[in-house]
């Protein structure tokens, strides 16, 4: 290969890494005071039922005082009051989406309790 070429890979590869480093000291879910180790309330809407160990999707919807619980595409469930204010703030930086893990779920009122999982 000629000079010009290998050159260009050179310059090309530093881009890639300075961008690489700059991605990695953005700010994550996991490295949050705020988001580490909290439960987040969940509201399921009416004919959905939260399972205990699923997985779900929280999707900041509209603001940061709507965030969205959803299962294969489907909308299951809602993050309200302060949990919500919190999870909208730090996913409007981050993402806009993180897995949820259901930890307990009410036998009474079907309201679950779900943590932000490692993989986010």
């Amino acid at each position: 290969m000629g000079d010009n070429v290998l050159e260009g890979q050179v310059k090309s590869s530093r881009k890639r890494r300075d961008r690489a480093m700059t991605d990695m000291e953005l700010p994550s879910l996991l490295n949050r005071p705020e988001t580490v180790r909290r439960l987040f309330t969940v509201k399921p809407v009416e004919g959905a039922a939260l399972q205990v160990g699923e997985a779900v999707l929280a999707i900041r919807t509209d603001g940061d005082l709507d965030i969205g619980v959803t299962r294969d595409y489907r909308r299951i469930g809602t993050i309200d009051g302060e949990g919500a204010q919190v999870l909208g703030r730090t996913l409007a930086e981050t993402c806009g989406i993180t897995t949820l893990i259901v930890r307990e779920v009410s036998g009474v009122s079907g309201f679950g309790k779900a943590e932000i999982t490692q993989d986010s």
